[in-house]
């Protein structure tokens, strides 16, 4: 399990300490943690670590049946969500119709 997810600062990580834990315990393989207000950083977002990481995420979701869990506020969901789709396209290779019925079919 890769696990993307955001906050604003370092010091304010929610679970970092159950996070760890399940790192240890091999329940996750890898944490990405972006932060949206660290100071004398740029501002960085969940969706633009998912767009860095577009190949191998686009390589899980095609081709290893990858699951895909959004949580959070629905304004970073559907930006999440377009940034999956736009991932999907390109890497894919197919147009935004045919990216995004692969999204939507992911869904439960």
């Amino acid at each position: 399990i890769y696990m993307y997810y955001g906050c604003r600062e370092k010091t304010s990580q929610p679970f970092r300490n159950e996070l760890d834990t399940m790192m240890q315990h091999k329940v996750i393989t890898k944490t990405f943690v972006a932060f949206s207000r660290e100071t004398a950083k740029p501002k960085e977002y969940v969706q633009d670590l998912l767009w860095k990481d577009g190949a191998r995420v686009s390589t899980q979701i095609l081709n290893e049946g990858a699951y895909v869990y959004i949580c959070g506020k629905t304004a970073m969901a559907t930006q999440v969500e377009e940034t999956i789709i736009r991932i999907i396209r390109q890497y894919g290779e197919m147009n935004h119709d045919e990216a995004e019925m692969v999204f939507r079919n992911l869904k439960v």
